[in-house]
């Protein structure tokens, strides 16, 4: 079987950070109860029982009298389970935020003893109208220009129930967390996709969204790097809150795009630089073609969020295809980005793997794949997902 010496590098660098937008609020519908009270329920939780909305199916929520902080706290410890721990912080800070620095609505001038209404959120995006007997209006509104909370008080204890209460603070501390990590985000779609899902009876583990090894090409995402980032442009994104996709263990594995081919190899060289750092060339390592061989990657490496590995390899004219395996799962194909000949042909491999702090890329995508292209594998959206269909661009 032929042979193939190959060498590998792995670049570690560092990443922007985020900021935020102005931003609406949280939306609901008010209706009379069994004992003729006016009652308000979220949208959130209303729209996620609907199927196709939210799940396939619907949701189950689970609403009950516990009170609303401490459903709100269990719903963010949800959050951290699903592995969005980063998220779940921002969430956690937000939701201390809203609680400390909430206002109520102000009185309306000319109707003495009234409080004003807060408009039902421009940016909500619902897809089907108010149901019969139900008056959409504002429940809660963060204004990011103007720096103020406001929450309606008296809607507010008269929400369906103490969950209800919960998921209005959740909504608006999720929406402003994404906010924050996207400030092109002009809806709360997201927040409320999240939302039902954190107060229904699914398990953390079995949300959409929960964390796994995944990745998203850059290209269909037309993800938009920083201006000091431009040299390590990447092919492939992964939430922030999966970083710990580069601390799983690396495999790399060549093989011959046409397996009748004779690829016979001379030698490997290796050789790279970031910005910052410079690194002598690992040893190099005879393979077999198609098998899958352990990447050395430094113990003493610390991982940020950008990931650049690249292999060089020499032969004769050949057209080779070149993966990466992260964890045992997720396989990512490497980019040929160079190839010389002359006696012989070098090529030029290289895959570059970035950590959004923008999560809403990789998000929007699950969404969109759970609610549009489930079960149709032509329908990927450019994610890669182990176990599933879902393997990128076709």
């Amino acid at each position: 079987m032929k042979q193939l010496i190959l060498a590998t590098l792995m670049l570690v660098l560092t990443g922007p950070a985020f900021a935020g937008r102005e931003g609406n609020g949280a939306g609901g519908y008010e209706y009379l109860n069994a004992k003729g009270e006016k009652e308000y329920q979220l949208l959130d939780l209303y729209e996620a029982k609907i199927p196709g909305l939210v799940h396939p199916n619907g949701l189950k929520i689970v609403e009950t009298d516990e009170d609303y902080h401490a459903q709100a706290l269990k719903a963010i410890y949800r959050l951290k389970q699903a592995g969005w721990h980063l998220m779940a912080e921002h969430v956690e800070n937000m939701l201390k935020a809203l609680v400390t620095s909430n206002k109520d609505v102000p009185f309306d001038p000319d109707r003495p003893g009234q409080r004003l209404e807060l408009a039902f959120p421009e940016d909500a995006y619902n897809l089907f109208a108010a149901p019969k007997n139900y008056r959409p209006v504002g429940l809660a509104n963060w204004n990011d220009d103007l720096e103020v909370i406001y929450l309606d008080r008296e809607k507010d204890k008269a929400m369906k129930s103490e969950t209800s209460r919960a998921a209005l603070r959740l909504h608006e501390a999720v929406y402003k967390a994404l906010r924050l990590r996207d400030p092109k985000l002009e809806d709360s779609r997201m927040a409320r996709f999240i939302v039902g899902y954190l107060f229904s009876d699914m398990e953390p583990a079995d949300y959409p969204f929960a964390n796994r090894l995944l990745a998203l090409n850059a290209d269909y995402a037309r993800y938009d790097m920083d201006s000091d980032t431009h040299d390590y442009v990447p092919d492939y994104i992964i939430p922030y809150d999966y970083r710990s996709v580069f601390q799983e263990p690396v495999k790399v594995r060549i093989q011959k795009i046409k397996p009748e081919a004779y690829c016979p190899v001379a030698k490997a060289k290796v050789g790279g630089s970031s910005h910052y750092l410079q690194w002598d060339s690992p040893d190099m390592r005879e393979i077999q073609l198609g098998d899958w061989v352990d990447v050395n990657v430094s113990s003493e490496s610390t991982i940020y969020d950008k990931l650049l590995l690249t292999a060089y390899v020499k032969s004769d004219y050949c057209d080779y295809k070149v993966e990466f395996q992260f964890g045992g799962g997720l396989i990512l194909p490497a980019h040929i980005y160079h190839t010389t000949c002359g006696e012989g042909c070098e090529y030029q491999a290289k895959l570059i793997v970035y950590a959004s702090y923008n999560d809403m890329y990789v998000l929007r995508e699950l969404r969109n794949l759970l609610l549009s292209g489930y079960a149709k594998p032509e329908n990927n959206w450019g994610l890669y997902i182990p176990g599933t269909d879902y393997q990128g661009l076709r």
